[in-house]
């Protein structure tokens, strides 16, 4: 399965409650709290975690966005001038103290990604700013990556706006399965609570797990093992609601019903997310699928018409 692309953007607006894992938006709010410490209610962030945070940024900058200012001959005294600023003792032992960062290599950066981040070369300086926003997903990044960008978006996160927070991660990251989500919050609160969480978040975090885990016991309701694929299934559904067999149901409505609903003897994904792409991504091999099943359709319901 092709792997979901890791959006990049500019970010201006740092104060958005989009609820996307938005790399500029976490650093520059610690970029902020670094400088008005009275001006938010957090918890001071340990050196360790702030240092861990500021890298993977760095890293996740160096491979999927382009330098700020790019390396030229003409550009080198101002880039290293830079680049001495960022690798100062001072700098180097304080996360969240400078909105830039500037790598080092021997040899001109690899224009197709991929590279590794290092500030020991000396020839070739590139200037990245924070304020470039990476857009990421559980899917595009590795998993410690994403936990660590987890737990300080959700440190970041308005107490009022929690719910809708965790809500959207629940669909838009762990497939709507409350069981797996719950888990991993229950894993994320007790590692960073104590280190970046107030007690008003963690306890507003431990009633929504309260509220979900309840709700799922209350379901009960086992799935309806199918043969059908994603793609099967997307495509039914679709049909119906275009010949208006069933109505009154959003897309992503219906692609939460079937994910709820089925369980695939197929192993295939089932997940909200992955029935919703495949719901206007025809693929024919779907629609041969059904052009064979109708006709069968038909002949048993002419069958048990006749028995009658």
């Amino acid at each position: 399965m092709k792997k979901e692309a890791i959006t990049f953007e500019e970010e201006e607006v740092f104060e958005n409650y989009s609820y996307s894992i938005n790399t500029a938006t976490i650093f520059w709010n610690e970029y902020q709290f670094k400088r008005e410490p009275e001006s938010f209610e957090w918890k001071t962030c340990p050196f360790g975690i702030g240092k861990d945070l500021e890298n993977i940024i760095q890293s996740l900058l160096v491979n999927h966005a382009e330098p700020r200012v790019d390396y030229s001959p003409k550009r080198r005294k101002f880039l290293i001038e830079k680049y001495n600023t960022f690798s100062n003792d001072f700098f180097a032992r304080e996360p969240f103290l400078l909105d830039f960062f500037v790598p080092a290599y021997n040899k001109p950066k690899n224009k197709n990604g991929n590279n590794h981040l290092t500030f020991g070369g000396d020839r070739y300086y590139y200037l990245y700013s924070y304020a470039q926003a990476v857009i990421v997903s559980r899917k595009t990044v590795m998993d410690y990556q994403f936990e660590l960008l987890f737990a300080f978006a959700l440190r970041q996160c308005d107490l009022m706006h929690i719910d809708s927070f965790l809500n959207f991660h629940f669909e838009s990251n762990f497939a709507g399965t409350a069981k797996k989500y719950c888990q991993y919050l229950k894993q994320i609160t007790r590692k960073f609570a104590s280190k970046l969480l107030t007690t008003e978040l963690s306890d507003s975090i431990k009633e929504w797990i309260v509220e979900n885990e309840n709700s799922e016991k209350e379901s009960g309701v086992e799935k309806i093992k199918t043969y059908l694929t994603v793609k099967q299934l997307a495509f039914i559904f679709r049909a119906l609601k275009e010949i208006k067999l069933i109505e009154g149901k959003t897309e992503k409505s219906i692609a939460k019903v079937i994910s709820k609903a089925f369980d695939s003897k197929a192993q295939e994904d089932l997940s909200p997310e992955s029935v919703y792409n495949h719901y206007y991504a025809l693929d024919y091999g779907a629609i041969e699928f059904w052009l064979i099943q109708f006709p069968k359709l038909e002949k048993f319901t002419k069958k048990l018409k006749e028995k009658k």
